[in-house]
C-alpha cells in the first residue's frame, strides 16, 4: 500500500538549569522551525479553476452555440424554445409541466433535499475542493507543485470494495501518499491518532512536524539519550517550590502530610497559544493535543516526556499556575488587557517607593519572598497585596518583574525583532540608529509592545533618580538586556558566555531615547 503514518508522539530533549547563561536551550529554535515550516495550500481537482487563473475573466472554457448568439443578440435571444417554455410565458411562474419525484421532494423538503448522492458527492462534501477522485500518483505529481501543495484522491478499494483514501503532499521536493481516515462520528480527519476539524489542520500539524523532524532529528536522538529529569525545570524550579508552596498557600502551616510520591494524572492536552515541556524545557509544537497536561498539578509535557516524569504529583501546586511563563499575547487576549497586571502593580510599586533606592533592579532580593509574591499573583491576580507591610524590601517587587519577564516562553523583545533591533544599533549615526529601531519595534506584537513602552519609560524614571540609586542607563541595561532580549541560540557558544553588548546598547538607546522612539 503506497501511504505512510507520521509520527503522532514528539520527542524529548534535555536542558540543563534556565538561569545558567550558557545552557543549551533550544526553545526558539523549535519554535522557529515550526514559523519556517511550508504552509498547507490544497490544490483544487478543477482545471477550469486553474485555466482561469492563467487567463483570467476573459476565459469561458467551452461554450456552445446558444451562448455565441447570446453573446451577439443579448438578453432578447431564446433560442429553440419547446412547447413546455411558451407554456411558460403564457402561465408564468406557476407553471411546472411534467415534474419528476425528486422535484417535488425538492419542493416539499427545499434545499435541504439532495436526493440519492453518489460516492463521490459524499467524498467532495468531506474533503472539499482538494478531492480528486481516482487518480494517479503521476497525476498527482503533476498537480503538486510546490512545498506544502496537496490533495486528496482513491488510490484503490478494500477487500470490501471500499475505496481508500490517500493524502497526497509535496514535502522537502518529494511527494508522499498518506492513507486518511474520516470518523464521521465525531466529523475528524486523521492519518495517525490526532484528530482534526479540517484537512487543512491536519495539513499544518504533519508539516510542522515533519520540518521540525527534518532539520531537527539528530538533536531531538541526542537530547533523548542525554535527558536527566534532576537537571530539567520541572525539578529545579518546581519541585524547589513544593513545600514552599505549601506552607504559603496554608497560610504558614501545612495540616497533615502532603504526599510527594503521588504519581501525575496525565492527559492528552490542546494548548492554546504559545507553551513549552516542564521537562524538558522545549517547544511544544503543532496545533493540537501538542502534549500531555496533569489533571491535578497542571505540569505540561511532551507526551514521551510525560512518561519519564516520576510519581512525584503535588496538587498544590495547581494554584500556583497563572500567570507566570505564560505567553504574553495569549494571556492578555484572555484577561482582554493592554498589559500583564504584574508588570503594572510591580511598576507602580517602584515607582512610588523605590526610584531612590539604591541599586534598584541591580541588588536581588531574598528568593523565598520573590517565591512567595509570585504564588500570591498567581493564586490573587490583580488583588495580590504588594504594599510595604507585606513586602518591605522593594528589591522583592523588582526581582518579581524580572522573574515575571524572564519566564515569558517568547522574550518581551522577540526572536522575530531582535535581528533587525541589532541592525539598528549598528548604524554609523545616533539618527540612523534611532530611526531604524523605532522601525525595528513595529515587528513586535502589540502586546510585547505596549508592555516594552511602558517599562523603557519607567526605566527611564530610574535613570532620572540616578543620583540617588547609583542605576544609570547603561547599568539597567546591563541588568535588563539578558532577559528583554535573550539570545536566540545559546548552543552555538559552548561553554563560553555570549557577548550582549549590542542587545545591551540596544536597551540603553530606548531608554535614553524612549520619548522620540515611542513617539
Amino acid at each position: 500500500m503506497e501511504a505512510n503514518t507520521w509520527k503522532d508522539g514528539v520527542d524529548t530533549q534535555t536542558v540543563v538549569e534556565p538561569s545558567s547563561p550558557v545552557c543549551p536551550v533550544w526553545k526558539p529554535d523549535l519554535y522557529k522551525l515550526q514559523q519556517e515550516a511550508p504552509r498547507p495550500h490544497a490544490v483544487s481537482c478543477q482545471q477550469v479553476e486553474e485555466s482561469h487563473a492563467t487567463y483570467g475573466a476573459a476565459f469561458h472554457g467551452a461554450i456552445t452555440q446558444a451562448e455565441e448568439s447570446h453573446a451577439t443578440y443579448g438578453a432578447a435571444f431564446h433560442g429553440a424554445i419547446t412547447q413546455a417554455e411558451e407554456s411558460h410565458a403564457t402561465y408564468g411562474a406557476a407553471f411546472h409541466g411534467a415534474i419528476t419525484q425528486a422535484e417535488e421532494s425538492h419542493a416539499t423538503y427545499g434545499a435541504a433535499f439532495h436526493g440519492a448522492i453518489t460516492q463521490a458527492e459524499e467524498s467532495h462534501a468531506t474533503y472539499g475542493a482538494a478531492f480528486h477522485g481516482a487518480i494517479t500518483q503521476a497525476e498527482a505529481r503533476r498537480l503538486l507543485r510546490q512545498e506544502g501543495d496537496y490533495l486528496v484522491r482513491i488510490s484503490s478499494s478494500n477487500s470490501r470494495h471500499e475505496p481508500v483514501y490517500t493524502l497526497s503532499l509535496r514535502f522537502n521536493s518529494k511527494l508522499s501518499h498518506y492513507k486518511l481516515y474520516y470518523d464521521e462520528t465525531e466529523c475528524k480527519h486523521y492519518v495517525g491518532s490526532q484528530r482534526f476539524d479540517t484537512l487543512d489542520d491536519l495539513v499544518a500539524h504533519g508539516l510542522v512536524t515533519l520540518y521540525i523532524e527534518l532539520h531537527a532529528g539528530p538533536y531531538i536522538t541526542y537530547m533523548c539519550d542525554t535527558v536527566i529529569y534532576e537537571k530539567s525545570p520541572a525539578y529545579l524550579t518546581l519541585n524547589r517550590l513544593k513545600k514552599r508552596a505549601a506552607e504559603l498557600l496554608d497560610g504558614g502551616g501545612v495540616e497533615g502530610e502532603v504526599d510527594y510520591d503521588k504519581p501525575h494524572a496525565f492527559r492528552v492536552h490542546t494548548f492554546k497559544g504559545l507553551n513549552w515541556c516542564e521537562f524538558c524545557g522545549n517547544f511544544l509544537w503543532g496545533f493540537t493535543a501538542q502534549g500531555v497536561k496533569c489533571d491535578d498539578c497542571g505540569l505540561s509535557a511532551h507526551a514521551k516526556c510525560g512518561a519519564r516524569v516520576p510519581a512525584d504529583c503535588c496538587p498544590r501546586l495547581k494554584q500556583m499556575r497563572g500567570v507566570f511563563g505564560v505567553d504574553l499575547t495569549s494571556l492578555l487576549k484572555v484577561q482582554r488587557r493592554v498589559r500583564p497586571f504584574v508588570v503594572d502593580k510591580c511598576v507602580r510599586e517602584v515607582d512610588a517607593r523605590g526610584l531612590t533606592t539604591e541599586g534598584i533592579y541591580r541588588v536581588s532580593g531574598f528568593q523565598e519572598e520573590i517565591d512567595a509574591l509570585r504564588v500570591a499573583f498567581n493564586r490573587d491576580g490583580e488583588n495580590a497585596d504588594v504594599s510595604v507591610s507585606v513586602y518591605e524590601n522593594i528589591s522583592v517587587i523588582a526581582g518579581a518583574l524580572k522573574l515575571y519577564l524572564r519566564l515569558l516562553p517568547i522574550p518581551l523583545i522577540t526572536y522575530d525583532a531582535h535581528p533587525s533591533i541589532i541592525t539598528a544599533v549598528q548604524m554609523s549615526s545616533l539618527r540612523e540608529q534611532k530611526k531604524c529601531l523605532k522601525d525595528a519595534l513595529t515587528l513586535l506584537l502589540p502586546a510585547h509592545y505596549n508592555t516594552l513602552k511602558y517599562l523603557i519609560f519607567h526605566l527611564a524614571r530610574v535613570v532620572e533618580h540616578q543620583k540617588e540609586n547609583k542605576m544609570s542607563s547603561q547599568s539597567l541595561s546591563t541588568v535588563f538586556a539578558p532577559t528583554l532580549m535573550p539570545i536566540p541560540d545559546l548552543t552555538k557558544y559552548g561553554s563560553s558566555l555570549p557577548d550582549l553588548s549590542n542587545e545591551i546598547a540596544a536597551i540603553q538607546l530606548l531608554i535614553d531615547h524612549c520619548y522620540e522612539i515611542f513617539s
